[in-house]
């Protein structure tokens, strides 16, 4: 092959190149035409959806948390954002495509440097969502204030529940208040009526005992009136036990005399009526001297008896000439089971009294 030859190869190749570079530089620039076109749906398409997606899930939380009177009032916000979002995708449908993607140029085959200069008109194409985001501002600016000013009714709601739950609240407490006092004048009243019978003279060791019972019962009393309540209730049941088995001892005793007993004189005949007509009649020896000191100690006992339990309290002599003829007739070894003299019983009687009367002065 002669050097002639090899030229013309080189020549033909260097052609070759040259027409592709042509064919490519071409393509790219029907690319690069094209590229605009699409490039402003791309972008509107990713800045819109986040702003929609964030928006309807905004409105979701709310709508769950939100009360039932204000549901009304977001279901008509959400309505009036979503016709502003179809409206501004209706405007953004009917511009040009011409406004939003730059003219091409013409194609240069014969120059290398084509494709170059040729895609430097593209770099502005993400300039394009960002036109959009005007648009979408004032959205985002709408929803941040329609839930503040849907909160703030919530909150205003919620202060005014807020204050009338207090305003109830208050007047419960001053119902307590005045129960409460009502409570305490009516419980003082019921002790000083008790203390003024326990101070009575015509007070009893029963009706004593009761009305100590019923003032431990009292809510008002202090811990030292408690414990002096409680000393004086143990000290009138034990006295009233006391004076139940005194006179039960009593009646015992009086059973247990020897009294000895008379036949009648007159014979009773066996005729039926005979023995009725002399049963009309009694006739009894007299009685001796031994049996009338009997019975008239079985009536002194019986009247004891009688007299304890009215609490009509014999005086010392007495008291002790009774024990000492019982003792007599009875004799020395029966345990009589009777104390030797009631002062016990009159002394407690008077501490309760006089305890009473303390507690009546003080309050």
């Amino acid at each position: 092959m002669t050097d002639s030859d090899k030229r013309d190869e080189q020549e033909a190749e260097e052609i070759t190149v040259e027409e592709t570079t042509a064919d490519e530089s071409v393509s790219a620039d029907e690319s690069a035409t094209e590229a605009p076109e699409t490039a402003p749906k791309r972008g509107k398409s990713s800045w819109l959806w986040p702003i929609v997606i964030l928006i309807i899930g905004g409105l979701l939380a709310g709508w769950i948390w939100m009360p039932a009177k204000n549901r009304q009032q977001v279901t008509s916000f959400i309505v009036q954002q979503l016709d502003r979002f179809k409206s501004s995708q209706e405007a953004q449908k009917s511009e040009p495509s011409s406004e939003s993607a730059p003219t091409g140029e013409p194609v240069q085959v014969a120059a290398p440097e084509a494709p170059v200069q040729r895609q430097q008109p593209a770099a502005p194409q993400p300039t394009t969502p960002s036109q959009q985001q005007p648009t979408a501002a004032p959205q985002s600016a709408t929803d941040t204030v329609e839930p503040q000013t849907a909160s703030a009714a919530q909150i205003e709601t919620l202060m005014t529940s807020i204050d009338r739950l207090t305003g109830e609240l208050r007047a419960v407490r001053h119902e307590q208040q005045q129960l409460q006092q009502a409570m305490h004048a009516r419980e003082r009243l019921e002790l000083r009526s008790r203390l003024q019978r326990i101070a009575g003279g015509d007070s009893r060791l029963t009706q004593m005992a009761t009305d100590w019972q019923d003032i431990l019962l009292l809510p008002l009393l202090s811990d030292t009136h408690r414990s002096q309540a409680e000393s004086m209730r143990k000290l009138a049941t034990g006295d009233v036990a006391s004076l139940h088995q005194w006179q039960q001892q009593l009646r015992h005793l009086a059973d247990s005399l020897p009294i000895p007993q008379h036949d009648d004189v007159i014979p009773k005949p066996k005729s039926t009526w005979l023995s009725w007509l002399a049963g009309q009649f009694h006739l009894r020896p007299a009685p001796m001297a031994e049996r009338q000191a009997l019975m008239a100690l079985r009536y002194r006992l019986l009247n004891a008896a009688h007299a304890l339990a009215a609490e009509n309290w014999p005086d010392d002599k007495t008291w002790t000439s009774l024990l000492d003829e019982a003792r007599a007739r009875l004799g020395k070894k029966v345990k009589l089971g009777l104390p030797e003299s009631l002062d016990r019983v009159q002394k407690d009687k008077m501490k309760m009294r006089m305890l009473a009367q303390n507690w009546l002065e003080a309050s």
